[in-house]
């Protein structure tokens, strides 16, 4: 049976979103950069990708979800619906920072398996930062693309653009691998439990 992941790169060229203080990290930049290469790696593990915000324009939220929803419905086999951020906590550099992985308020115990999976792999790699880890692993959130698709959805924060420390990770090479082999294999995990 086929392995879908429904790929949402985060805000879009219109929307801001948040960037790092210094203007090194942009979230709208990052996420399409980073969710290409996130894309190929899930492609390589023989994953079938949908892409939510293909290009620079910047889909709205149910625009995203019926795109997902849609593709759901036509295509038969095993779908996760991942979105792609970046946290930030003020304007200014400041102490805040990690990973974090969220569900929605209507999520399932599908999406809070796929989420615990992820997260288990970020708390093993150490890129959690200050922050205190559930004990679920996850964070549950009233975030629209989580609560309004088919499939197990997850929101993933990789960093803080708003923490010296993080945003060096996002921006670096070695910082995406590691991030990138966080999610493939989490997401792995996730499909080998079902």
């Amino acid at each position: 049976m086929d392995k879908y992941i429904h790929l949402d790169f985060g805000h879009g060229y219109n929307t801001t979103g948040c960037q790092s203080p210094d203007g090194r990290l942009k979230e709208h930049e990052w996420t399409r950069a980073f969710g290409r290469q996130l894309q190929e790696a899930l492609m390589a593990e023989g994953y079938k990708i949908h892409l939510t915000a293909p290009d620079n324009r910047e889909p709205t939220l149910p625009v995203r979800t019926k795109s997902a929803n849609k593709f759901y419905n036509e295509n038969k086999g095993k779908h996760i619906f991942v979105s792609i951020h970046v946290d930030a906590f003020s304007v200014a550099f400041n102490n805040a920072s990690g990973m974090s992985v969220r569900v929605g308020t209507k999520s399932g115990e599908k999406a809070k398996k796929l989420a615990s999976c992820i997260m288990k792999e970020a708390v093993m790699a150490g890129v959690t930062g200050n922050r205190d880890v559930p004990p679920c692993m996850y964070w549950e959130q009233n975030l629209y693309v989580c609560n309004n698709t088919s499939m197990p959805a997850v929101l993933i924060e990789y960093g803080f653009a708003t923490n010296r420390a993080d945003v060096e990770r996002l921006l670096s090479l070695e910082g995406r691998r590691q991030l990138i082999e966080i999610t493939v294999n989490g997401i792995n995990k996730y499909f080998d439990s079902l």
